[in-house]
């Protein structure tokens, strides 16, 4: 812009106009697309560490609030502290096995209550710094975790079938908490697409067709990237095991349809809309109608 000015419009603001468009249409797609990678890449070195892990084949036994395949981990939302319930009670079954953990199923035990008191309502009885005791509950959870799986070598047979029990309900509540941050960063990937789109089809920009082309190979890359994250989530042995799924095998349903249309037909779709001056008359037609509903 500050070289050589467009020479598409008048030398005006619709220049900077046309410019910015431009931008918020690169932003969202870059931006996100980078987070998408970088969380993919850390999450795939810990699942590969997690899934040598002996809980993960206790994945088969857990309660069924705690099983969700993966379309519905993208989708999780909900509370943390009553998910920890049911790590809390295989730690108190664990206890009985294990005395010495008695005190810690105790105390978090006891944190847990406060916790629910304050959520439901009852902060007269239970004060306010109660809301911070879900963190401290869940780093009480992970040590014994990990002191459990220093010493499993020397449990027996049902010790430690209840310590893999007690880690892999921890597996099921977290791992879908780093998978939901996948859902947060498609979408303005999506939404950087369709108006990379509109930036071709509703200006005169030349050289369109070219402008069109790159932008077309840019999105579908960024596309097939993404459509490659979530096979390789679907196929991995922790998320499928948490999900009971096929471990090594892509889930064909209808959540893997929607993604298909809604992260791959939509921007590519758009794109190639593009390419037909009437869809973009069409287009332009569509937005100048909802702009003059909004007047």
């Amino acid at each position: 812009m500050a070289i050589k000015a467009p020479q598409t419009l008048e030398r005006t603001w619709r220049n900077e106009l046309l410019v910015g468009f431009g931008v918020v249409a690169f932003l969202p797609v870059t931006g996100n697309f980078s987070r998408v990678l970088a969380t993919w890449i850390l999450l795939r070195r810990l699942l590969d560490r997690v899934a040598s892990h002996p809980a993960v084949s206790a994945l088969k036994s857990l309660p069924p609030a705690l099983v969700r395949p993966l379309s519905a981990q993208l989708a999780f939302s909900g509370s943390t502290v009553r998910d920890l319930a049911y790590p809390l009670q295989a730690l108190e079954r664990l206890g009985v096995a294990k005395p010495e953990l008695a005190d810690a199923h105790a105390s978090c035990a006891s944190l847990m209550a406060d916790e629910l008191q304050y959520e439901a309502g009852r902060t007269a009885e239970v004060p306010s710094a109660a809301t911070m005791t879900a963190e401290k509950i869940a780093t009480a959870l992970l040590a014994t975790s990990c002191a459990l799986s220093q010493g499993r070598a020397s449990f027996d047979g049902k010790t430690k079938a209840l310590a893999d029990q007690y880690t892999a309900s921890l597996l099921a509540v977290f791992v879908p908490r780093y998978v939901r941050h996948f859902r947060l960063f498609v979408p303005p990937i999506v939404v950087g697409a369709v108006l990379s789109a509109l930036l071709t089809s509703l200006y005169f920009v030349q050289p369109a067709r070219l402008i069109t082309s790159l932008i077309f190979v840019w999105v579908a890359a960024i596309v097939l990237t993404v459509f490659v994250v979530y096979v390789d989530l679907d196929r991995d042995v922790v998320i499928s095991g948490i999900g009971k799924t096929k471990a090594g095998s892509v889930s064909f349903d209808w959540p893997f349809v929607y993604r298909i249309v809604s992260w791959g037909l939509i921007p590519l779709g758009s794109l190639l809309a593009a390419q037909d001056p009437a869809i973009g008359s069409m287009l332009s037609t569509l937005f100048d109608s909802v702009a003059k509903g909004f007047r």
